[in-house]
């Protein structure tokens, strides 16, 4: 029995499908893949599976990871060739590899950002974002909070292509600080009332402690 950490993109359409959802498809792209993981024990056995960080609805991605365990003498190319032979539209497996770091390590995520035609707002946007404070109601597991987002924001870029405001934005990610894009884009639109309906969000990259990409 080997570890193994899957790294897949999920893109397009396939954006909408949620956590829960991935998970199962993720068991049955196994089943009809032919390979033997491991189950878990017991009364109820499923199939062991961790995803290092869940992504939100509607935001793609091209660094999802998740953890298996594989029992069957096979290379990792021919896992990777025969998962994506079964997997949908919009979700492919990049590379498989044994695991490197714990996912507790993941401090931050890199978001490439696209507003649809509003090149003519990116001043507006660059002093949003320069504010010392960017208050916003967080939800969590004690409930809803108060919280000054902007201690998440570890690095930001901002810059136009034709008539589309662009950004690159480094946030907290992981089991301490999470700051979800989608939140950061609402106060925006609240606060400079401006519409970013349409908003194409993509997270590029993982990293764990002093920059490093989550491997």
């Amino acid at each position: 029995m080997q570890n193994i950490r899957i790294f897949f993109k999920k893109r397009d359409r396939a954006k909408y499908i949620s956590h829960l959802d991935m998970t199962r498809l993720f068991q049955r792209a196994v089943r009809r893949s032919g390979i033997t993981m491991w189950y878990t024990e017991g009364f109820h056995p499923h199939l062991y599976m961790t995803f290092a960080l869940p992504l939100s609805l509607g935001i793609e991605s091209d660094c999802e990871s998740v953890d298996m365990r594989l029992i069957d003498d096979i290379s990792f190319s021919e896992v990777k060739d025969r998962l994506n032979s079964v997997l949908p539209k919009g979700i492919e497996v990049t590379e498989i590899c044994e695991p490197v770091m714990k996912a507790n390590r993941i401090v931050s995520s890199k978001y490439a950002v696209k507003l649809i035609n509003l090149s003519d707002k990116k001043a507006q946007f660059d002093a949003f974002l320069e504010q010392n404070e960017i208050m916003a109601v967080k939800k969590g597991k004690a409930g809803e909070k108060l919280v000054n987002i902007k201690a998440f924001v570890y690095d930001y870029k901002t810059f136009c292509e034709g008539e589309n405001l662009c950004a690159e934005l480094v946030l907290a990610s992981g089991n301490v600080n999470t700051l979800n894009p989608q939140l950061l884009l609402s106060v925006f639109s609240e606060q400079q009332n401006v519409s970013v309906e349409g908003a194409a969000l993509l997270r590029c990259e993982v990293f764990a402690e002093n920059g490093e990409i989550f491997k």
